[in-house]
C-alpha cells in the first residue's frame, strides 16, 4: 500500500561495502574510547550502531524476511519470509516463525511466540507471553491480553477482544467483536 522501497534495504545495497563486520568491532572499539581512525575518517559509536543496523537488515533480506519501518527488538526471533509491516513494534523475546506476515501498527508484547504461516492483520496488539499456533488468521484491531494461548488453524475475525490467561483451541472461529472473558476455555475441532 504505498510503502514503496524499503530505505533500510536502499541504504544497505548503496553501502554494502561500508558494513562493518563483527570481525572489524575490535579495530573499531580496540582503543576503548568509543571510537577510532577507521579508514581515515573518525567512526564514532552511533555510525557503527548505524552499520549494525544494515548488516542486520541484510541478514533479514538474504532469509527473504521483509521489513517495512518498524522496530524489532534485537533479541526478537524472526522466521524465515515471514514480513513486518510499517509501524509494528516487535519487543524483546518474540518469536515469530517462518512465513507469518504482520500488519501495519502491530504491537507484540515481550517473550510472544507466533507460529508459522499466520497472518495478523494491521492494529492488532498481542500481549506479553501470548502464544498463537501454526496457520492462525487474525484480522485488523484484534486485542489480545497477556498470557493468552491459542491453538493452530484458528480464525480470529476484526474487533476481537481475547482477555488474560484465555485458552482457544484448535481450529477456533470467533465471530467478529466477541469478547472472550479472562481463563475462558473456548474449544474448536481437534480440541484434546
Amino acid at each position: 500500500m504505498g510503502r514503496g522501497s524499503n530505505p533500510i534495504f536502499q541504504a544497505g545495497a548503496n553501502h554494502r561495502a561500508r558494513v562493518l563486520k563483527e570481525s572489524q568491532f575490535s579495530e573499531v572499539f580496540g582503543n576503548g574510547r568509543g571510537h577510532t581512525e577507521h579508514a581515515g575518517t573518525p567512526t564514532t559509536k552511533q555510525q557503527v550502531e548505524h552499520y549494525q543496523e544494515i548488516d542486520r537488515a541484510l541478514a533479514y533480506a538474504d532469509r527473504g524476511i521483509i521489513l517495512w519501518d518498524c522496530q524489532i527488538d534485537p533479541s526478537a526471533e524472526l522466521g524465515n519470509e515471514c514480513q513486518i509491516g510499517e509501524g509494528s513494534v516487535i519487543s524483546a523475546g518474540v518469536k515469530i516463525g517462518r512465513g507469518t506476515v504482520i500488519g501495519d501498527n502491530v504491537e507484540i508484547g515481550d517473550w510472544a511466540e507466533i507460529d508459522e504461516m499466520c497472518i495478523i492483520g494491521d492494529g492488532c496488539n498481542i500481549g506479553t507471553r501470548t502464544t498463537i499456533g501454526a496457520d492462525t488468521v487474525l484480522g485488523c484491531d484484534v486485542q489480545i491480553d497477556d498470557d493468552v494461548e491459542i491453538g493452530e488453524g484458528c480464525d480470529i475475525p476484526t474487533g476481537v477482544r481475547i482477555k488474560s490467561e484465555a485458552f482457544l483451541g484448535n481450529l477456533v472461529t470467533l465471530e467478529e467483536g466477541q469478547i472472550v472473558k479472562t481463563c475462558e476455555l473456548v474449544e474448536g475441532e481437534g480440541y484434546e
